[in-house]
């Protein structure tokens, strides 16, 4: 990604989702932030997302489902007159 969210305005905000510790045992708790308080969400996802669901894995599909969500209100409110969302903040789990 480089600089672009950055020379587009976004604020980054990293999270680590599994550490190194817990490679073998992926298996985290982990609360994701709401959705609709970030502009742009990058995931980078991991080797275990493929082979199994977990806790973490869970949370995430639900945080980037939140924000298709969130995106579709926001999409419609723009075709309705009431402006895009522009929110700046962005969020990155690896």
């Amino acid at each position: 990604m480089g600089e672009r969210p950055a020379e587009r305005g976004h604020e980054l905000e990293e999270r680590l989702v599994v550490p190194a510790g817990r490679y073998t045992n992926p298996d985290v708790d982990v609360v994701f932030p709401a959705a609709e308080d970030y502009g742009l969400i990058l995931t980078l996802g991991a080797p275990w997302s493929v082979a199994r669901r977990d806790a973490w894995s869970e949370g995430e599909l639900a945080l980037l489902h939140s924000a298709r969500e969130a995106r579709a209100d926001a999409f419609l409110d723009h075709l309705a007159g009431g402006g895009p969302n522009d929110g700046t903040r962005s969020h990155m789990s690896a």
